[in-house]
């Protein structure tokens, strides 16, 4: 229901990597074997899961081969961009890091999307501007310094037409920063007894 009333989604599959922890590092969420399609949880309202998971594998392929142009055919570009804006505002990239990215396939775009989920904290980005971009994949940013799950991130922002989308999304957000803080305030407010009973 989510995804129909906010994304107008009705026909979708949702792939994410295994996330048993059983697996060979190089952290707790992240897997050497992250950019492959086997041991990946999917699920979703639509029958056609293989259809996903070729097109996933066809992502991953070009990931590996550092390919931008097929990975931005493959993916919804100007949510990613939106996506990577709101990423470098919160400088945390634990919704990103192997079992924690969720790869949203659109069956009628034939496009992937990804959730954004804060489930920790912010973090500021204390690097100079030169610095901004390259900052997000280091600590206390990065969750885990070598996962795979962050090449699809790093090559889109090495593409300058991308980033010239994701900095304009940013820019948006500074024009609006008012709403935003009192929407962060609002969120605290409501959450505020489950935060004081956790540790």
């Amino acid at each position: 229901e989510w995804f129909e009333r906010n994304h107008n989604l009705t026909n979708y599959t949702v792939i994410k990597s295994n996330d048993d922890w059983d697996h060979a590092g190089p952290g707790n969420h992240a897997s050497r074997t992250d950019l492959f399609i086997h041991d990946k949880e999917v699920s979703g309202v639509s029958p056609n899961h293989p259809v996903a998971l070729g097109k996933l594998n066809k992502l991953f392929e070009a990931i590996k081969v550092k390919d931008v142009e097929i990975i931005q055919d493959l993916i919804d570009v100007r949510y990613a961009a939106k996506f990577l804006s709101i990423l470098s505002i919160f400088h945390n990239l634990h919704t990103i890091t192997g079992d924690q990215l969720r790869y949203i396939y659109d069956h009628r775009t034939g496009r992937f999307k990804f959730i954004f989920k804060l489930e920790n904290w912010a973090y500021s980005n204390q690097g100079s501007v030169a610095d901004f971009n390259a900052k997000l994949f280091m600590k206390p940013a990065a969750q885990t310094i070598n996962a795979k799950t962050y090449d699809l991130f790093k090559l889109l922002l090495s593409d300058p037409d991308f980033r010239e989308l994701r900095d304009r999304e940013l820019f948006k957000h500074t024009l609006s920063k008012n709403k935003f803080f009192k929407l962060s305030d609002k969120v605290f407010d409501e959450n505020i007894k489950t935060l004081n009973s956790g540790n």
